[in-house]
């Protein structure tokens, strides 16, 4: 029996369906295929239909197949498929893909059995919703809970992956009964009765379909322990056929999203269990081509997945590494792209070891995600400090990319005090593309602060996804009440024009012009100082009046009030309080505080699980006019102190913005300029202000 690799796609549930509408009506590659099954089943005589079929499902040009087909043509079908199952039999112990969820992957045998029973006596089940009873025939596009993901992982046969992995592990094939019956009763719902509806041919669901016929098709062509019928090997031949040339056509694959390494991974499983099946010696080669294309395109130079999100980053990787891990994949460029895109797993860990929810993530730990053995490096994050090497910089800009990571020193101890500071400055396509251009992140004194929107699910008619994806959602500045643009015409690649440190604390700089829609150029700036303070500015110039807001979404778990100036909210930590006080033109300025609204348009919540909203305070501070500018010190300190705003002057001709603020014991702040002269700089000073050159790094 063949030894099974196990390969982890973006496949959490929930995580597949994206916003675009699957089609009603079947690809034109799989009506012509299911034309040509109808054709070949009806022409007579009735009794000579199964060795047709057959006839039509394997590579006549392969001519080791010749006895096969001498067979068939004498109309000895099970000769045929013994033939098939005796070619298997001999076949060397190979290594396959197959693609499951992860949350199931590293489940024990016990709970493995415990999920596979559960699922025969009372059906499917998905995240929090009950489950749905898998009476045969199955109802395929059933929609009980008006919920996209769910009919996906019905159609993708999510429910059948314990099952699978069960075989596996205890080699038993009463377990792969179950999974036949399935596979069987969908492939004569839409092949034989040609059933279509919205996921019968949805990209990802036939990707995932496809390894697991290929998982079904081994076991039932190479171990003689698996009695599966002719009538239905046929029949699961027959599907194999018809994904291999739907996988197979290149106007089918999603190149512009995770979806199309889904369908090129089961593509390449399927071609690898039964090479007989017409179309898989050159489907095989085209997987393995088009896999090496798609990962240099969905990651930029710098091993960034370039799909806004952090847990699809983690996914990603997963599955590359399977991919070279088994050697299916062979590729030194590829081996060095895992190595550096594995590596950046370390920018987006909270110190609390959670992964950033930037770009539809929910709440996850990092270490629970990854399946490959960590580098020292990455091992130090996941162990809290346990274990491993510290990293060797604390801070990460990524300029081509378009993020940038902030923390406090790694040999502070407790990790998980530590300060975290992350933000997303990139547009690359619309793929878990959020409107939140220049939001961020931020964790300290161990908890998290600020905080972003999450995912919600993937249903675009829903107000709570419309608002997840909403620029008001996120810590950025929301001009006339409307979202920033996701269409791809608007994509700007990374935003990020400077970043590093300075005397001890960090800064970033994005800079964007939004020539359609708003005609308002934005610039962002960030400087961090860990366990202090962070000060948010924004500059926003247009030919037109508008009103801008710059928002701010605190944890959950924060409790904000509101004060003479700004907003404030105490820690768990160390009797210390947050404080957010605006430097610069305060007076003109509106401030609103909002938790848990549903009207007039939602507003102050977050959706730290699939399908579920969590109230919590967003602040936000509103401006009118043709330009704005925000200057917002976020400050960690004593409940007690008096925050109160300094001398903070701007100075266009030089383009200097001197920041202050005012304490019980002084004056603090910092200077911030970029240079004209030659290529562009950003210099940085930090309180105290002292009689001494900075030292700087900028990168």
């Amino acid at each position: 029996m063949a030894a099974w690799i196990i390969l982890p796609l973006p496949a959490t549930p929930g995580h597949f369906v994206q916003e675009a509408v699957a089609a009603e009506n079947p690809p034109a590659v799989v009506a012509d295929e299911l034309a040509s099954y109808r054709r070949i089943v009806k022409a007579g005589p009735a009794n000579r239909a199964d060795a047709r079929l057959l006839h039509h499902v394997l590579d006549t040009e392969k001519t080791e197949l010749a006895p096969i087909f001498r067979a068939t043509d004498l109309n000895r079908v099970a000769a045929a498929l013994d033939q098939l199952r005796a070619r298997h039999r001999q076949r060397p112990r190979q290594r396959f893909l197959q693609v499951f969820p992860q949350e199931t992957l590293n489940d024990s045998t016990e709970h493995l059995d415990t999920l596979a029973t559960a699922c025969v006596a009372h059906g499917f089940s998905f995240k929090e919703y009950p489950p749905h009873t898998l009476s045969f025939p199955i109802h395929w596009q059933a929609d009980p809970f008006h919920d996209r993901g769910w009919r996906f992982q019905l159609n993708a046969w999510h429910f059948l992956d314990p099952h699978l992995l069960l075989y596996e592990h205890k080699n038993d094939p009463a377990y792969l009964a179950f999974p036949v019956r399935i596979a069987v009763d969908w492939s004569r719902q839409h092949i034989t009765g040609a059933k279509q509806h919205n996921f019968a041919w949805y990209d990802m669901a036939a990707g995932r379909r496809a390894a697991q016929l290929a998982k079904m098709l081994d076991a039932a062509l190479g171990d003689p322990a698996v009695q599966v019928t002719d009538a239905d090997l046929i029949q699961l031949l027959v599907a194999a056929r018809i994904h291999v040339q739907y996988l197979s056509d290149t106007s089918q694959i999603a190149w512009h999203s995770n979806h199309g390494l889904a369908q090129l991974a089961g593509l390449l499983a399927l071609t690898r269990a039964v090479p007989e099946v017409s179309g898989a010696t050159a489907g095989h080669t085209f997987a393995q081509t088009s896999l090496k294309k798609l990962f240099n395109k969905h990651f930029t130079a710098e091993g960034i997945h370039k799909e806004h999100s952090p847990v699809y980053h983690v996914e990603l990787v997963n599955f590359l590494w399977h991919l070279l891990e088994t050697g299916l994949m062979a590729d030194a460029q590829l081996q060095k792209l895992f190595e550096s895109a594995s590596d950046n797993i370390i920018s987006y860990v909270h110190p609390n070891g959670n992964l950033s929810r930037v770009g539809d993530g929910d709440t996850n730990q990092a270490a629970e995600r990854i399946l490959f053995p960590p580098s020292p490096q990455l091992e130090f994050v996941l162990s809290h400090g346990q274990r491993g090497v510290p990293p060797d910089t604390a801070f990460q800009i990524f300029r081509k990319s378009g993020y940038a990571t902030f923390r406090s020193d790694w040999q502070q101890m407790p990790h998980t005090d530590g300060s975290y500071l992350f933000f997303a400055a990139g547009f690359h396509s619309r793929t878990h593309k959020q409107a939140d251009d220049f939001t961020f992140e931020w964790a300290d004194l161990g908890q998290e602060l600020l905080i972003d929107s999450g995912k919600f699910r993937y249903d675009k008619k829903s107000p709570q996804r419309q608002y997840v994806m909403s620029t008001r959602a996120h810590n950025t500045v929301e001009i006339d009440g409307q979202d920033f643009s996701r269409y791809r015409l608007d994509a700007f690649g990374s935003a990020i024009t400077a970043g590093g440190t300075a005397d001890g604390a960090y800064f970033v700089e994005a800079e964007v012009d939004r020539k359609r829609f708003f005609k308002t150029k934005h610039r962002r700036i960030l400087v961090f100082q860990p366990g202090q303070w962070l000060a948010v500015i924004d500059q926003l110039h247009s030919p037109d009046s508008h009103q801008f807001t710059q928002w701010f979404h605190f944890a959950p778990e924060l409790s904000v009030t509101e004060t003479n100036t700004g907003f404030s909210a105490p820690l768990a930590a160390q009797d210390k309080s947050l404080q957010v006080v605006p430097l610069y033109g305060q007076s003109t300025l509106r401030q609103t505080l909002i938790r848990g609204q549903h009207q007039p348009r939602l507003q102050g919540w977050t959706s730290l699980d699939y399908g579920e909203l969590t109230p919590n305070h967003a602040a936000g501070f509103t401006s009118r006019g043709r330009n704005a500018t925000f200057i917002t010190l976020l400050w960690l300190g004593d409940p007690r102190a008096k925050l109160r705003p300094g001398n903070t002057q701007i100075h266009e001709q030089s383009d200097t913005i001197h920041v202050r603020w005012q304490l019980p014991d002084g004056e603090a702040g910092f200077d911030y300029r970029r240079l004209k002269s030659g290529r562009k700089l950003t210099l940085l000073n930090r309180p105290p202000l002292a009689n001494r050159a900075p030292g700087a790094t900028v990168r």
